[in-house]
């Protein structure tokens, strides 16, 4: 961004929390699931659970 004085500062990200937009966080939100399933149980018990 930049000023009328010729200063600015570097581009900032914003992310939003992942419920604000239900359609695109279910299957973010089912692979995190999954990440800590099979980090937890190990990959093939968790390929059972799920």
């Amino acid at each position: 961004m930049r000023t009328g004085t010729g200063t600015g500062t570097e581009r900032v990200a914003v992310d939003y929390p992942i419920g604000r937009r239900r359609a695109e966080g279910i299957p973010l939100l089912l692979e995190k699931f999954e990440t800590a399933v099979a980090g937890h149980f190990g990959l093939k018990q968790a390929a059972r659970r799920l």
